[in-house]
This record gives C-alpha cells, structure tokens and sequence, in this order.
C-alpha cells in the first residue's frame, strides 16, 4: 500500500484528467492495500481527476462493489477501452 501511494504521489505531478489503476497481475490485496485504494480515488475524485480499474478479476470486482469503490470509479477490461 505504501508503494502504490508513492506512486499515486509521483503520477500526481503529471496527471491531468484520468488515473488508470491496473490490477491485470495482481492476485491479492490486503486490508490496508484496500484503505489506500479508497484513499486515492478519495483524493482523485476532489480534484476532478477520473478513476479507472483496468483487468479486475470477477472476485475483485466483487471486492471493490463490497466495499463502495465502484461507485467512483469506472471499470474496464483494458487500459485501451479508457480511451475508445
């Protein structure tokens, strides 16, 4: 959770109006991984920026509903659908 913060951080320089989070090669996300993911698309959505989840398995998918996330974020199969 502290890396994808840090790298939250570090894209915040350069993003404009989308954030892409890819979870195509990710197999487990703990608790806290989940507290910043809430955190990020928190802070995102303040300033305006649009959130994507790109390649959540169905049990992710249903993790994020659990939780509320899909309520602010858009979910696509591949980082391409974010801009078709």
């Amino acid at each position: 959770s502290n890396r994808l913060k840090e790298a939250y951080k570090h894209a915040g320089e350069k993003m404009r109006d989308k954030l892409i989070i890819n979870f195509k090669n990710v197999s487990y996300i703990n608790s806290a991984g989940i507290a910043s993911l809430i955190s990020i698309v928190s802070d995102a959505s303040k300033k305006n920026i649009k959130v994507y989840f790109v390649g959540l398995s169905d049990y992710f998918k249903k993790v994020m509903q659990i939780v509320g996330v899909t309520d602010f974020v858009e979910i696509r199969e591949e980082n391409a659908d974010v801009f078709s």
